[in-house]
């Protein structure tokens, strides 16, 4: 078996969940944007990990995803795009927070073309951010996704992610090969000081 993963195993942690999770928000914001808040949670997960924080107490969570909830807001589908998340991050970043971005993935196809581009993405020690609005499982469905991990055996491959503060598994060949609407990933970068 070949595995390819970020060098910490632990993700980022917080209070002993693998990595963010968009329900800990209720009561914090409204439902509207609890329901739809799992761009959020992918981002912070994401700068958590690239800023190697990867112990995090709830309360710093919490905070963390409100202040980006201020500017990323999420419409009625959530936030649809690499696009979107970008616009959010600009705004975020012009509030006097570092610059992030997300370099979406560029390829043509999500068959073995996306999975090259993870395994190289997992080897740079990068997680990769995912949407995929039509999924059968009604948990991912229309739902952000950390990628953290790519185990492969023959011509099984199956993906390793952070989801509602959880670590979940799904083949990718099942993941990636059903028909969507719409489906994005990329990797996110600091961009130092935006101007």
């Amino acid at each position: 078996m070949k595995i390819t993963k970020i060098n910490k195993d632990e993700f980022v942690q917080v209070n002993g969940s693998y990595g963010f999770n968009q329900n800990w928000m209720r009561g914090m914001v409204s439902d509207f944007y609890v329901l739809r808040g799992c761009g959020v949670a992918a981002i912070a997960n994401a700068i958590f990990y690239l800023e190697e924080e990867y112990s995090v107490e709830k309360k710093k969570a919490l905070a963390f995803m409100k202040d980006l909830f201020s500017s990323l807001r999420p419409r009625i589908w959530g936030i649809g795009s690499i696009w979107a998340l970008n616009m959010g991050l600009k705004k975020w970043a012009r509030r006097g927070n570092p610059y992030y971005e997300i370099i979406p993935y560029r390829g043509k196809d999500y068959g073995t073309e996306a999975l090259d581009y993870i395994r190289s993405c997992l080897k740079r020690n990068q997680p990769v951010l995912m949407l995929n609005t039509d999924f059968g499982h009604r948990a991912f469905r229309l739902h952000w996704i950390t990628i953290t991990e790519l185990r492969e055996e023959g011509e099984e491959a199956t993906i390793y992610f952070s989801s509602w503060g959880r670590r979940y598994k799904l083949n990718f060949w099942k993941y990636f090969n059903q028909p969507t609407f719409h489906r994005s990933m990329g990797v996110l970068v600091k961009r130092g000081e935006f101007s």
